[in-house]
């Protein structure tokens, strides 16, 4: 463990309920040369029960010995092994300030930038205000700064996105799925998240409807990069939505981009 060599730079969190926008509002930051984004959906988790209990570490501890650091971190992203964000052990404990969960948190971070020289690091952050609230005040004691982006759809859009892949897993499975009450439940708790933070941000934090990103994906775009303080790069982030989906929901949203553009031609006048 070192004292945690790559201090400062700028991390962007992107929540919003399922269904929102999140993945593809980090399809356009990713087409930035000066942003990288981490390529999972997993997420860094500054403290969480499952990670200790994975570590073999005790739940409620708040500083750890150097071998518990040798254990927690392996443990710590929520989804798969630290080679799915191209990184090892000893990266991240080299950037380990404090033992603490917070430190672990940073230092993850920190490797993550460091190996993507130095760039802004972009990230996906779980639907909880603790979460993000918990996320920003970590990273401004290390000497970061944070940006977040809060993702909405309209809730029927949203709904109808869900209920075609209930099947593949998510909220539910299943019939069970598709009932939108069970659906507008979650949906509700999601959105009043987003809505509390954008109230009271931690950082500085922006709103995107994923309509707009649809109709006017370059508008939305600038002022990503506005947020983020990084030069306009529009045009590329705006063609991010036009490259072969790799998934029914990128696949969703070219169909839905191409519909807008159809009814602004009709809309023009003549």
């Amino acid at each position: 463990m070192t004292n945690g060599s790559a201090a400062g730079g700028t991390v962007v969190l992107v929540t919003g309920p399922q269904r929102s926008g999140t993945t593809l509002v980090r399809r356009v930051l990713e087409a930035h040369e000066d942003l990288a984004v981490v390529p999972t959906d997993s997420w860094l988790l500054p403290r969480t029960d499952t990670v200790a209990r994975a570590a073999g570490v005790d739940v409620g501890a708040d500083r750890f010995a150097p071998d518990d650091l040798l254990r927690v971190v392996p443990a710590a992203p929520s989804e798969g092994p630290l080679s799915k964000w191209g990184l090892g052990p000893e990266a991240v404990l080299a950037e380990v300030g404090a033992p603490t969960w917070d430190g672990v948190f940073v230092g993850m971070v920190r490797a993550f930038q460091r190996a993507n020289d130095g760039r802004t690091v972009v990230m996906k952050s779980p639907r909880s205000a603790a979460y993000v609230r918990t996320a920003v005040g970590a990273l401004e004691r290390e000497g970061h700064s944070a940006r977040l982006v809060v993702c909405v759809r309209h809730p029927v859009a949203t709904y109808r996105s869900w209920a075609n892949r209930s099947g593949a897993g998510g909220w539910s499975d299943g019939e069970r799925g598709r009932d939108p009450r069970l659906w507008a439940g979650r949906w509700l708790r999601e959105v009043g998240t987003g809505l509390e933070l954008l109230a009271a941000p931690p950082c500085p934090a922006t709103l995107v409807r994923y309509e707009d990103l649809i109709a006017g994906p370059a508008a939305v775009a600038d002022s990503l990069c506005d947020l983020v303080g990084v030069p306009s790069r529009s045009g590329p982030m705006a063609a991010a939505l036009d490259r072969p989906p790799n998934s029914s929901f990128t696949g969703q949203a070219r169909g839905e981009r191409g519909a807008a553009a159809r009814g602004a031609r009709r809309a023009a006048p003549s």
